[in-house]
């Protein structure tokens, strides 16, 4: 959320009504493990809502993984040193 703000994507983290999502056209994931990962179809009954090219989505990605990298400046302090 804090890389799409600094990116100018307004970010609402909010519960979603189902015939909402007929207006989007990316819808992705996030986790520690997964980093961003796009979702291509979300299913309710016979109802199928499908999503696209996920250019969004993708930038989000290459920016989260250059800070993890060390190739962009971490402003978030989410990187730590681990002595072995």
């Amino acid at each position: 959320m804090h890389i799409a703000r600094d990116m100018g994507i307004a970010v609402e983290e909010r519960p979603l009504l189902w015939e909402e999502l007929k207006s989007f056209r990316e819808i992705g994931a996030c986790g520690t493990a997964t980093v961003v990962a796009p979702i291509q179809s979300i299913t309710d009954g016979q109802a199928r809502h499908e999503f696209g090219a996920f250019e969004q989505l993708h930038s989000l990605r290459d920016a989260l993984q250059a800070v993890q990298h060390g190739e962009a400046e971490d402003k978030w302090g989410w990187m730590v040193e681990v002595a072995c």
